[in-house]
């Protein structure tokens, strides 16, 4: 049964497991599945309701008397639908019940050792298609991330809390691969780069780094103004001012530092 309702939420951003129900975050899914998702509730009853699903507890005290009473009960999620005409260029929209050539990797393996998902698959959907049933799409995904704010207490705010962390931890690694090392400067150019200004390229391009996102001031150069917002993301643009104006006041430290660590 849970894997007929993952195949049918799933294009609505919602994935169902033996945890509970979780809203994956668009931002980060494509990269990171696991990271994307946002437990709403562990919770059956509360889960079947959001979905829309009768809940009297009777179609789980006990088995469904055929496969047909199963995918008749599956249909009434409020999410479900069938799209009228296949076609094989055509691209799945948000909450579009899909079969066959559009399965993901997952389903497509549930399909092959599952006989009720397998005829879910090749069976039942293809014939709500031919009878024209179902062919009304009620929702987006952008509708049912609204609702499940809406429904479940706190989720917008852990949505939004964990979106931020990963938006955070990507901007520090580009900040110091993008704008710290790639703005701290080298030898003029057509000079070539000897090895021991090499590794000092290195290490200035790694002082800056500790002043900038580690908040360590021990050479005694600090920003004049802050780096970050309110929100704790950097604005990319006075960093880049930062190391630029401040690289050889923070050359010369490093150097200096080094000097005095080689008499110790």
């Amino acid at each position: 049964m849970w894997n007929i309702i993952g195949s049918t939420i799933r294009p609505y951003g919602l994935t169902v497991d033996e945890i509970g129900l979780h809203l994956r975050i668009p931002e980060i899914e494509s990269l990171d599945r696991k990271k994307a998702r946002v437990l709403l509730s562990t919770n059956p009853s509360n889960i079947l309701s959001f979905l829309g699903f009768k809940n009297d507890k009777s179609q789980w005290e006990e088995p469904f008397s055929s496969v047909e009473g199963l995918f008749e009960y599956a249909t009434t999620c409020r999410l479900f639908w069938v799209r009228p005409e296949p076609d094989e260029k055509h691209t799945p929209t948000d909450g579009e019940v899909i079969d066959n050539s559009k399965l993901k990797a997952n389903d497509r393996r549930r399909k092959n050792y599952r006989p009720v998902f397998r005829k879910w698959i090749d069976e039942f959907l293809p014939s709500c298609r031919e009878a024209g049933l179902f062919t009304e799409q009620s929702a987006t995904r952008d509708s049912v991330r609204a609702e499940a704010f809406e429904y479940f207490p706190g989720s917008q705010h852990a949505y939004e809390a964990q979106l931020r962390e990963w938006n955070l931890e990507r901007q520090r690694q580009t900040l110091w691969r993008n704008v710290i090392k790639a703005y701290t400067p080298k030898m003029p150019e057509g000079r070539a780069m000897s090895l021991n200004e090499r590794s000092c390229h290195g290490q200035v391009a790694k002082a800056f780094k500790k002043i900038i996102m580690e908040n360590n001031y021990t050479l005694g150069i600090h920003p004049p103004t802050p780096l970050r917002d309110a929100t704790g993301f950097y604005d990319e643009e006075k960093v880049k001012q930062f190391v630029v104006e401040n690289w050889e006041q923070v050359s010369d430290a490093v150097r200096t530092n080094g000097k005095k660590s080689a008499h110790e």
